[in-house]
């Protein structure tokens, strides 16, 4: 203020304050006006794309209009159609209020953890089967290859139809543990299923784990802390139901500072739907949804597993196999695999004699055969 009461000129009394740059704005620019949103009535409501000129300018509006319903719907999948066919997407988190990276003074790892928060809030699809009989094709396709396996197969039949019932457009079955003893041949039953739904697979070896931070992330302030496979895998491959296998769940471990006696029990937030919608993922600090993933949990000795644990999942409990059911199996996969019939008779002796006695030397053999066009030498 001057002595004659006025203002100086670098101080104008009307001069509007620049507007801040909010997340809208760095969406639609400073200059284009919002589109009008109508958000879906429900869960995979089906947007059609079909009728859209050929204007480039038009059809960005219209995605920019989708990119905007996501935002007002943010953990609520919309179906849309375009001329390659239907998809579902979906956003698993919003950026955190505070921008900040607390915790963390290394200026690389604070970069990066603001790298994958930002990875975090694009668009997720939602795929696999997404109707009746296309999960009725995968279950033939599973039970086919992986006959002993039958109640799990049921499961996810049963609990994927049930999903698309509820109004889900994409695959989703619940939680499901199959305990057996080695050489079922679990493992190679979760790459069959991968390879039937189309759907990737983050895969974690709980023997191999001294700790389960690896799993759910550990706070940045500790110079160690990394954001968990769960997240790493979803930003990999940008697929919401992904399947997430813990093979080995009963023999996870945890050596760290007040760790349970039973560290699979710090999985219930993930199996458990109502936790992982909002489950909080330490080292990114940020809310994250994860209750689309679609979860197996494979064991070998179902008392090491925690009992809460075991009271969110579908246990499917197998016995080993007989002679007799591996060496049917045996016959089965050499016709489908189309190798020389005459190893059926000497696949039969070798499990009659207990030279085969689990399913994984049975594949074992079965695929050195199917490398080499020859027999195996079972003597």
């Amino acid at each position: 203020m001057t002595k004659n009461g006025k203002k100086p000129a670098s101080q104008k009394a009307d001069e509007p304050k620049p507007a801040s740059t909010s997340n809208e704005a760095r969406m639609f620019g400073p200059d284009r006006e919002e589109p009008e949103m109508h958000p879906p009535s429900g869960e995979g409501d089906l947007m059609d794309f079909d009728d859209l000129d050929a204007d480039e300018d038009r059809f960005a509006d219209y995605e920019i209009r989708l990119h905007a319903m996501m935002r007002a719907r943010l953990g609520r999948a919309v179906r849309y159609r375009t001329s390659e066919g239907e998809k579902t997407i979906v956003r698993l988190a919003d950026l955190p209020q505070a921008d900040a990276v607390d915790g963390s003074s290394d200026r690389e790892r604070r970069s990066a953890i603001r790298a994958q928060r930002n990875q975090l809030i694009e668009f997720f699809t939602l795929g696999g089967p997404s109707d009746q009989h296309q999960i009725d094709e995968l279950a033939a396709d599973l039970f086919a290859q992986h006959m002993l396996l039958g109640p799990a197969i049921e499961h996810i039949r049963s609990s994927s139809q049930l999903a698309l019932n509820r109004g889900a457009s994409w695959f989703a079955f619940h939680p499901l543990l199959i305990a057996s003893p080695p050489g079922l041949g679990k493992t190679n039953f979760v790459r069959s299923l991968a390879a039937a739904s189309g759907l990737p697979v983050i895969y974690i070896d709980c023997s191999l784990e001294k700790t389960v931070t690896s799993i759910t992330s550990g706070d940045s302030v500790f110079g160690t802390s990394r954001a968990s496979a769960l997240i790493s895998g979803l930003v990999e491959h940008k697929v919401a139901n992904i399947l997430v296998v813990f093979d080995e769940i009963d023999k996870l471990t945890d050596v760290s500072r007040n760790a349970s006696a039973t560290p699979s029990e710090n999985l219930i937030g993930l199996v458990q739907r109502e936790t992982a919608k909002v489950y909080r993922d330490s080292h990114l600090q940020m809310t994250v949804d994860l209750s689309y993933l679609n979860f197996i949990l494979l064991a070998n000795d179902l008392r090491r597993i925690a009992a809460p644990l075991r009271d969110r999942v579908k246990i499917v409990q197998l016995d080993p196999p007989t002679a007799r059911q591996i060496a049917d199996i045996a016959a089965q996969e050499v016709e489908r695999r189309g190798l020389d019939p005459g190893l059926v008779p000497i696949l039969r002796r070798a499990t009659a004699t207990g030279k085969i006695r689990s399913l994984r030397k049975l594949h074992k053999l079965l695929d050195a055969a199917q490398a080499t066009k020859s027999r195996p030498l079972l003597n």
